[in-house]
């Protein structure tokens, strides 16, 4: 229970993410690319600057598939990077939140399969929900819309996204939940 609660709450947050992102790419396209470039630099040098210092601050680990160091001095690095190239890397966010707008269709993709699985009557609209963002995401990756502001078409993309994983993932969590009180 404890674990479909927190998935719960981790789809709530992303879907909220989506469509935040969404409203702000709408509202403020080259300011929110901006920022999310250079929140992307911060986080990239924070996680680093903590993954070292936590690794000298332990002793040594006797799992070789512990990489901290290396791991935490290429999060620093890249971090650097993205400062210094801020101005191209602002240029590849399109193709990343198109991407982002794919990846929530095909989430709802599988949602709608589980749902013909569990033998649920209304599979086929989350269907064709899931295609809307399918096809979207994968124009938009395309570039066939960066004649018609993409960043528009984006930001309608992610907000379509968040709202529509939100009704996707709360509907088959109650079928998931009235399938397995019938099987009790």
């Amino acid at each position: 229970m404890r674990l479909l609660r927190k998935i719960k709450l981790d789809v709530i947050f992303i879907s909220s993410v989506y469509v935040a992102l969404g409203v702000l790419v709408l509202l403020w396209p080259q300011e929110t690319q901006s920022v999310m470039c250079y929140l992307l630099a911060l986080l990239l040098l924070a996680v680093g600057i903590c993954f070292s210092v936590d690794y000298f601050r332990k002793e040594v680990q006797l799992d070789e598939r512990s990489y901290a160091l290396p791991f935490s001095l290429s999060a620093m690095i890249a971090g650097i990077v993205v400062f210094a190239y801020a101005d191209e890397i602002i240029d590849s966010l399109n193709f990343v939140l198109s991407f982002l707008v794919l990846f929530s269709g095909f989430m709802k993709l599988q949602n709608a399969w589980d749902m013909k699985k569990l033998d649920y009557s209304g599979k086929m609209v989350h269907l064709v929900l899931s295609l809307i963002s399918i096809l979207l995401g994968g124009v938009l990756l395309l570039g066939l819309l960066s004649e018609f502001h993409p960043e528009v078409w984006i930001g309608v993309g992610l907000i379509y996204g968040g709202f529509t994983d939100l009704i996707s993932s709360f509907t088959l969590s109650r079928i998931r939940k009235d399938a397995k009180s019938r099987e009790m």
